[in-house]
């Protein structure tokens, strides 16, 4: 097995000797898996370590508020996968007694947990015989074979699939897993690989022919949805009102300020608009922005209209008012977050 006696020689000089790899226990593992799933390593790490600091067993994850988990987790982005933790935790705690899956088909029935991760896991922690198949293991395979389908496509992953069944060795086949992951975010990289230095020269058939640029090949494109938020940012007796989003929407969950919002782009805030605030009774309303905020499949607008209100206010249902220093604490959007901090220093902070 060619491919695979490289890459094990590959890893035995070039393994990443990240801290969460050392002395970890499957809780470990499950937490550093969910977080680096869509983060950098270098903004990941410092989340982990408060993240198992703060919840350093199961057990503890699952006695702890959903509030708590999303503050722990704000700045991250895809809060859905600190909510699937939390909810994960509660699940294996009550229903399992504390232990957890076993293997990969059992790791699915976890929320959050989708195939890679399921593999990935069982994989290093279990000894399952299974491929942990993420963008750089697709990446690499695509090279090696000169996968000519879309990655999108059912064909692209049969065959990626395939080859790493074949190549994927029963004994330590999380260390086969992790290797590609290794090879995949440091020689065979996205846009300019580092074909010079890769031992699987000489075999890659992209390498051979000097296509790697060309693989894998790029499913089709899509376009971002367009969504405007208004927010509504108003002052009561010298607190900052507040609610928190439901179980379904964008950011759920989260603490927010009250807002308008609908699909698409403003181009200007419409007396339409203005009259959502009336229950909060505005005056002296101040327009800022719009600014944009770009999410993984949204491009936000965003308008923040800034207002005082009168003293005697019956505040509308599921509102709350908060110091500006206890909404500092709370989960919340990074928009909201980053106005926020530069409300620390307006009018709105001082008592008037």
């Amino acid at each position: 097995m060619i491919f695979r006696d490289i890459l094990k020689k590959w890893n035995e000089k070039n393994r990443q000797k990240y801290f969460w790899r050392i002395n970890r226990s499957i809780y470990q593992l499950w937490v550093s898996e969910i977080i680096f799933q869509q983060t950098r390593i270098a903004q990941g790490e410092e989340y982990y370590q408060r993240f198992i600091a703060r919840f350093p067993t199961v057990q503890e994850l699952a006695s702890a508020s959903r509030d708590e988990v999303l503050r722990l987790w704000q700045g991250l982005g895809y809060y859905s996968r600190a909510l699937n933790l939390h909810k994960a935790a509660r699940m294996i705690v009550d229903e399992n007694n504390g232990q957890f899956p076993i293997n990969a088909d059992s790791w699915q029935k976890i929320p959050g947990v989708g195939p890679y991760t399921a593999a990935a896991i069982s994989s290093i922690a279990n000894g399952e015989c299974i491929p942990a198949i993420d963008g750089n293991v697709k990446r690499i395979v695509s090279r090696w074979l000169e996968i000519e389908s879309p990655m999108d496509t059912a064909d692209f992953t049969a065959k990626v699939t395939a080859f790493l069944n074949e190549h994927i060795p029963k004994k330590k086949p999380g260390l086969f897993n992790e290797a590609l992951m290794d090879f995949g975010s440091k020689v065979c990289i996205p846009g300019k690989p580092d074909c010079k230095n890769c031992p699987f020269i000489k075999y890659c058939g992209a390498g051979i022919h000097n296509t790697v640029s060309k693989y894998p090949v790029k499913k089709k494109n899509f376009t971002k949805k367009k969504k405007s938020i208004v927010y509504f940012v108003i002052q009561h007796n010298n607190n900052i009102i507040m609610k928190q989003r439901d179980g379904e929407d964008l950011w759920k969950h989260m603490y927010d300020f009250p807002a308008y919002e609908t699909e698409g782009h403003l181009n200007k805030i419409t007396p339409a608009i203005l009259k959502h605030m009336d229950p909060f009774q505005p005056e002296e309303i101040t327009t800022i922005g719009p600014m944009k905020h770009e999410l993984t499949h949204i491009t936000l607008k965003i308008f923040f209209l800034r207002a005082k209100t009168k003293s005697k206010l019956t505040l509308p249902k599921d509102h709350h008012c908060f110091s500006i220093e206890k909404a500092m604490t709370l989960a919340k959007p990074r928009p909201a977050e980053k106005f926020l901090d530069q409300m620390k220093n307006t009018y709105l902070c001082h008592n008037k």
